[in-house]
């Protein structure tokens, strides 16, 4: 069954969210990239098969490809992609040849048209968002990691997909991008914007734990071989620590901030609205004075609204660096460890043949 997309629009437009971009899969609405007005965080609105939305192309509209889990699978440690395996045979049922299909990746990208260099990172990156999907795994959220034109992202049913966004302009610096199904969205409107600050703060805080977990494993294997690699690390850490509260505080400073705007514009409207309805029996006096009034609160109401406008801007930022920070420093810690205890196990293996 086919749905209207203007009425989408016009419901995610109306709850104060706007929208950036469209992601397509053979003509149908698969992701909305939309911003949060509240907070400034962006956020992927995600449409389930069965609400089909078609979708003309646009300059804010782009189509998407699957990049196959398994050829990310083929891609060894040392940046040689394995042979694919061109000649299997699939054996298809008959009565569901189009689930089939799609589970088989009949839309997939090849990974010929993939530099080796992105190829490693969309590796690191599918990685990261298996360990993160741990997280929201009780959740009607879910969430991925973009960079590029490359995301990877979890789908409600806790598997994870990496998706070729084509002619998608981004940035090099990964974005970490909370997901809404468009049934939550519309049973929690209300609550949208600040269900995804929340599970983005959450996040942050178990990058941060995870940070520490993934240094004093280093530590310790340092400290048996090199007590200044080990200092080295311990003041490396602290840096990224600090640097890391220093964001989360700053963004907290800003959404404070952000919601005393929001109040005081609330009460600013209310006002207006007040004045606009003044008593029939006012006379001229009384008219010039609220028309005075009302100009008076207008001109305030402009300036909270220039304020919140650069608080936004200011948000966007702080998110945007905080995001990639997080998920590199992450990603590298969880590498180092895994590689460091695999060198002193093969060590440990060698002594046995002294």
């Amino acid at each position: 069954m086919s749905f209207s997309i203007s009425k989408l629009q016009n419901l995610i437009q109306s709850n104060g969210f706007i929208i950036k971009s469209y992601f397509t899969m053979d003509g149908m609405c698969f992701y909305i990239e939309l911003y949060s007005t509240l907070y400034g965080d962006t956020f992927f609105l995600y449409i389930p098969s069965k609400y089909n939305f078609s979708m003309k192309e646009d300059d804010n509209t782009f189509k998407m490809k699957y990049i196959n889990n398994k050829d990310l699978e083929n891609i060894d440690e040392n940046g040689i992609v394995e042979e694919q395996y061109g000649n299997n045979v699939l054996a298809l049922d008959s009565n569901n040849i189009e689930e089939q299909l799609e589970d088989n990746y009949k839309h997939s990208i090849s990974i010929k048209n993939i530099s080796l260099s992105d190829l490693f990172q969309i590796k690191n990156v599918f990685k990261q968002v298996n360990r993160l999907r741990y997280s929201v795994q009780n959740l009607k959220y879910k969430l991925g990691i973009q960079f590029k034109n490359y995301f990877c992202s979890i789908r409600r049913d806790d598997t994870i997909n990496c998706f070729f966004l084509k002619h998608y302009k981004s940035s090099t610096k990964k974005r970490l991008i909370i997901i809404v199904d468009l049934e939550t969205f519309y049973l929690r409107l209300d609550k949208i914007q600040e269900d995804i600050s929340t599970i983005k703060h959450s996040i942050y805080k178990i990058l941060n734990k995870n940070q520490s977990i993934n240094t004093d494993t280093l530590n310790k294997m340092f400290e048996s071989n090199s007590k200044s690699s080990s200092n080295q690390m311990v003041q490396i850490s602290q840096q990224i620590a600090y640097k890391h509260f220093d964001y989360i505080n700053k963004i907290q400073n800003v959404e404070n901030m952000l919601n005393t705007m929001i109040e005081a514009q609330k009460t600013l409207g209310n006002s207006i609205k007040n004045l606009e309805t003044g008593s029939p029996t006012d006379n001229f006096n009384t008219d010039v004075n609220r028309i005075y009034k009302k100009n008076q609160i207008e001109k305030e109401l402009e300036k909270i609204l220039r304020i919140r406008q650069e608080l936004l801007s200011v948000s966007i930022q702080l998110k945007e660096e905080c995001d990639n920070n997080f998920l590199n420093v992450d990603n590298i810690l969880f590498d180092n460890s895994v590689m460091l205890e695999r060198i002193i196990k093969n060590f440990s293996a060698l002594q046995e043949f002294c």
